[in-house]
């Protein structure tokens, strides 16, 4: 099942998160093969909107933060 996106905004925003790439995110949120398609997409969709933030190496952090490419 693919995360909603308050709650990939959630695990993003925790203190203890450090920024990651998309698939270590997936695995972190224990999205499957099945839905990372749709997972991808969704994060990309974020960052599109400005919810999240693609930053160095292709990892994606909270907005807020900064030292990113937007």
């Amino acid at each position: 099942m693919i995360p909603s996106s308050q709650k990939i905004l959630d695990h993003i925003s925790a203190a203890n998160y450090r920024p990651s790439k998309l698939k270590e995110l997936a695995r972190d949120m224990g999205v499957g093969q099945d839905d990372y398609r749709d997972f991808r997409h969704r994060v990309k969709e974020m960052a599109a909107e400005g919810t999240l933030m693609r930053g160095r190496q292709n990892r994606y952090m909270p907005a807020k933060e900064e030292g990113g490419i937007v």
